[in-house]
């Protein structure tokens, strides 16, 4: 039968007559052969990974695809996957700044934190007018944060392991990790000569 349709549509059909066969012929197989289910399912696996594929979402062959209607949650492991802001910016924002009393780098309007563009993995622009810092000794310390001398004083922003790495007393700073955590916030953290200051 699938191969009469075929015949059929590729004589008498109209044009694009072969796509217009093939297609008739697969809905044939589809619907009258008696394994329907097993053409169905790896067709939709197909028709599913390629949508996918062509709006980058990548996935490991059918299983979790098929597996993926239990999801209840999805858990994203890359610093700058997801971001969050005005339409068609697609930037990280900050969210909140909180500073505590030490010295520090922080400067210029609602004490922003200032330093070069051009430095590190991720480039910023200026969209305002801040005095910088002279920054020395600068190295990005990948999945963890950025070490600098910033007018002198030795500078660390990262995560709280990379502080408390380097030293830096980070016990009282884990409730604020607890708490940014639980609303799905980044905390970044900011010491200047061994004292966490924001």
């Amino acid at each position: 039968m699938a191969a009469l349709t075929f015949l059929a549509w590729y004589f008498w059909g109209p044009p694009p007559a072969f796509s217009r066969a093939i297609i008739s012929m697969v809905a044939v197989l589809i619907i009258a052969c008696p394994c329907a289910m097993g053409l169905a399912t790896p067709t939709a696996v197909m028709v599913g990974s390629g949508r996918g594929a062509e709006l980058g979402i990548l996935m490991r062959g059918g299983e979790p695809l098929e597996r993926g209607y239990r999801l209840t949650t999805v858990v994203f492991d890359k610093t700058g996957t997801l971001t969050r802001a005005p339409p068609g910016d697609g930037r990280p924002h900050l969210g909140a700044l909180e500073r505590r009393n030490g010295p520090g780098p922080c400067r210029g309007p609602g004490g922003k934190i200032g330093a070069p563009p051009g430095r590190g993995r991720h480039p910023r622009r200026q969209s305002q007018n801040l005095t910088l810092p002279r920054v020395d000794n600068f190295q990005a310390v990948p999945g963890m944060g950025v070490e600098a001398k910033i007018d002198g004083l030795e500078t660390l922003l990262g995560n709280l392991a990379f502080l408390a790495g380097k030293g830096v007393p980070s016990e009282e700073l884990t409730h604020y990790q607890d708490r940014l955590s639980r609303e799905g916030k980044t905390a970044i953290f900011l010491a200047v000569g061994g004292l966490p200051v924001g």
